[in-house]
């Protein structure tokens, strides 16, 4: 489940960027995409390993307790983004075309030369 969880969020967060990112920042977006996901990989299992605590009792109160806490820290964390997420995108880029230039998914016309 967890494997399946970490592709839907790489996959979503990928084609986010690629759908509100200005074409000259797809670069920079993939890549700060790309540094916010390695740094949690590497810090989220430090962090929980702290918030759960050390307990020797897999099943004892102290325990539970200590997961019930980093469940609240994790939910609150996801609800305090959800807005930063809301506002933070822009409209999608318009996909009519200017004059001259073909719609996004047309290929223009290439004019040939006269063969003689």
């Amino acid at each position: 489940m967890l494997g399946m969880g970490h592709l839907c969020f790489t996959i979503g967060g990928q084609s986010a960027i690629a759908r509100y990112a200005a074409d000259r920042d797809l670069d920079k977006g993939f890549g700060w995409f790309t540094a916010a996901f390695s740094a949690g990989q590497m810090i989220g299992p430090l962090l929980g390993g702290w918030l759960v605590g050390q307990s020797t009792g897999v099943e004892s109160a102290e325990r539970l307790a200590d997961v019930n806490q980093a469940m609240w820290i994790g939910t609150a964390l996801s609800l305090f983004a959800v807005p930063l997420l809301i506002f933070r995108f822009k409209a999608p880029r318009s996909t009519t075309s200017r004059p001259g230039q073909p719609r996004t998914g047309q290929v223009s016309q290439v004019p040939r030369k006269n063969r003689r």
